[in-house]
């Protein structure tokens, strides 16, 4: 296997895991800012 396409696979991988972190922390952080379920039944 060429390492060039070993370094290709790696490099998609880890920017995988960076886009799916930074998913997570966008959610979590509009979770945490009150973007719940309960609040929105909360307001009128």
């Amino acid at each position: 296997m060429p390492s060039h396409f070993l370094q290709r696979q790696q490099h998609s991988l880890f920017t995988q895991a960076i886009i799916f972190w930074y998913l997570l922390n966008l959610y979590s952080g509009l979770w945490k800012t009150g973007a719940s379920p309960t609040d929105w039944q909360m307001d009128p």
